[in-house]
């Protein structure tokens, strides 16, 4: 069943992806509870900001409580680098988390991770020197 499950986001997320397009929103596909006759899932929507950016709920969440972490809400998108000179980007923060609640994009893959928001601080510090 988790195999067809996969199977049926992917061709979800595919078919989003004209939407996404088509009307400037960023959709996602929420996880999935099942039983044997069906699925159950959340999607959600935001809207695109007016130069064509994705907003998502993490980016909201860093506007909304970047001074709780000792940041300003225009640190989001900013670049750094850290101790071992990866490049990262600021793409958001997560509400629940307390260790590490910000959520930052390794430049070189895309991938994102999350940070502690004294590093993240201290590596901003030592970008602009």
């Amino acid at each position: 069943m988790k195999e067809k499950l996969n199977a049926i986001r992917t061709a979800l997320n595919s078919a989003l992806a004209y939407v996404e397009d088509e009307h400037g929103v960023t959709l996602n596909v929420g996880s999935m509870s099942y039983d044997q006759n069906g699925f159950v899932s959340k999607l959600t929507c935001t809207f695109d900001a007016e130069d064509g950016s994705k907003i998502t709920p993490e980016a909201i969440n860093f506007k909304e409580k970047a001074h709780t972490f000792g940041l300003s809400p225009d640190d989001l998108g900013k670049t750094f680098e850290d101790w071992q000179n990866v490049k990262w980007k600021i793409v958001g923060s997560k509400a629940r988390a307390q260790k590490a609640p910000i959520l930052v994009e390794r430049l070189k893959d895309k991938k994102v991770h999350k940070m502690k928001a004294e590093q993240v601080v201290g590596f901003l510090k030592l970008t602009a020197a």
